[in-house]
């Protein structure tokens, strides 16, 4: 009972209790640890736990696994006397998730034998990473199929866009369910096969929600609103996708007024309901309207702040952008990598140095984030910005990614502001060579040479 609530104090004293604890003990306090993430703690019992069996060895590599902690999962594995089918499924799943693929069909040829979960394991690993035709191998080895193996081998042809493969496995498969079904069409929708999706929608034995709404957004990315809204007009029901969906058509077809409208006439509205009406005027500039939205919000999230943040930033406001980043963490709202990106564009537009260093350093020391290439190519722009041109250069030839065009026209601009032509052709220069058919950093070079002369 109490491992089974978490309890694991109390579990422990449960244990500790009995004089001589069987397998089934040993298995259950170890599962208690090890659900809690107290992985050191059900190590250490594992180890003094007398005849191990495989079920808490199983327990231990599943906990691992979970986390990401594969070499422990494994050092854990090959310590193991005993193996069932369970214990070499995890392996083979796990590695085949973190895209491990050549030691996930290692431990796959190492199992004497296989069952459906096992070689289901293998042909998601490589049907995810989009290795079409060895998951095709793959399934054509297959002692056994069932609906799931042909839906897998149907989702990963539709990711590699295949529409033809797509079709014919689809008109091979024995048993088809709803999973079947919305793969093709998700498959004839990437190829703006408009028309086979409506007939494949009207086919289908369940007409479910989450097939019109694929649909539905394929006929919004096309911009014909006239068929999504007939089509949304006609749904038994609707559900919050369907209408967020609707909400991202009227966003993309820069209908604002629509979109007000359709938003007040929702029965309930999510936050991302919310977000999507605040990105939308973000998208246009209203920064007025924009912090309307944000007050009227009963529970902003990280998107909601950011997409604010990056509103004040771009349209001339940093200094509200950053006055918002501190009352974001005032009110106790986790920052996201997005965030950063944009508190830094507006510490770029406010020239605020030391603040920006500060920050750009709290992204991973204080926060836990990974400093992406957009954290830099921002940074860069500040100390730019700030007439740091040399640290600024040495940054973008330094920084662990490969500086993208980007991250040259924040230095070229800053090397425009300052008058430093030798450096802005150089930055000009990087940026032609990853656009060749963008002529803005030369025009932008020209004009300041032009205004210089």
């Amino acid at each position: 009972m109490y491992t089974s609530c978490g309890c694991v104090t109390e579990a422990r004293k449960l244990f500790d209790s009995i004089e001589s604890p069987n397998g089934f003990s040993w298995s259950r306090i170890i599962a208690a640890y090890a659900r809690g993430g107290l992985l050191r703690e059900a190590r250490e019992l594992i180890d003094a736990m007398p005849g191990r069996n495989i079920r808490a060895w199983n327990t231990i590599i599943v906990a691992y696994a979970d986390r990401g902690r594969l070499e422990e999962a494994r050092s854990c594995f090959e310590r193991m006397d005993d193996r069932d089918t369970v214990s070499w499924n995890v392996m083979i799943t796990v590695h085949a998730r973190a895209g491990r693929l050549r030691e996930a069909w290692g431990f796959f040829q190492r199992m004497r034998q296989r069952d459906l979960v096992s070689w289901h394991a293998i042909l998601t690993g490589y049907a995810h990473s989009g290795e079409l035709a060895l998951a095709r191998e793959i399934f054509e080895r297959m002692p056994r199929r069932d609906t799931i193996s042909w839906t897998g081998i149907l989702q990963a042809s539709a990711r590699a866009e295949n529409l033809g493969e797509c079709k014919r496995i689809f008109d091979a498969m024995p048993q088809r369910n709803m999973i079947s079904w919305n793969a093709l069409i998700a498959a004839n929708t990437l190829a703006r096969q408009l028309d086979q999706v409506e007939e494949l929608v009207a086919r289908m034995p369940l007409h479910e929600v989450v097939s019109s709404t694929a649909l539905l957004q394929g006929f919004s990315d096309q911009g014909n609103m006239a068929r999504a809204e007939d089509l949304f007009a006609s749904l038994p029901q609707r559900d919050a996708v369907a209408w967020n969906a609707m909400l991202q058509a009227y966003t993309l077809a820069k209908n604002i007024a629509r979109l007000h409208r359709f938003f007040d006439a929702m029965p309930g509205r999510s936050t991302a309901a919310w977000n999507t009406l605040l990105q939308a005027h973000a998208q246009a500039g209203h920064t007025d309207q924009c912090r309307q939205i944000f007050a009227a919000m009963p529970d902003p999230d990280a998107i909601s702040w950011s997409t604010l943040i990056q509103t004040f930033a771009q349209n001339g406001h940093g200094d509200l952008g950053v006055e918002l980043f501190g009352a974001m963490i005032l009110e106790g709202v986790v920052p996201t990598a997005i965030t950063f990106i944009s508190v830094l564009s507006g510490f770029n537009h406010v020239g605020m140095l030391d603040r920006g260093r500060e920050i750009f350093h709290s992204i991973a020391a204080c926060h836990g984030l990974a400093i992406t290439l957009q954290h830099y190519s921002a940074m860069v722009g500040i100390l730019g910005r700030s007439k740091l041109l040399d640290e600024a250069e040495e940054l973008a030839h330094s920084m662990p990614f490969l500086p993208d065009a980007q991250t040259w026209t924040e230095l070229l601009a800053a090397c425009v502001l300052h008058g430093d032509l030798e450096r802005a052709e150089r930055a000009a220069t990087s940026i032609h060579q990853l656009e060749p058919k963008c002529p803005s950093s030369f025009l932008l070079l020209s004009s300041a040479t032009y205004t210089k002369s």
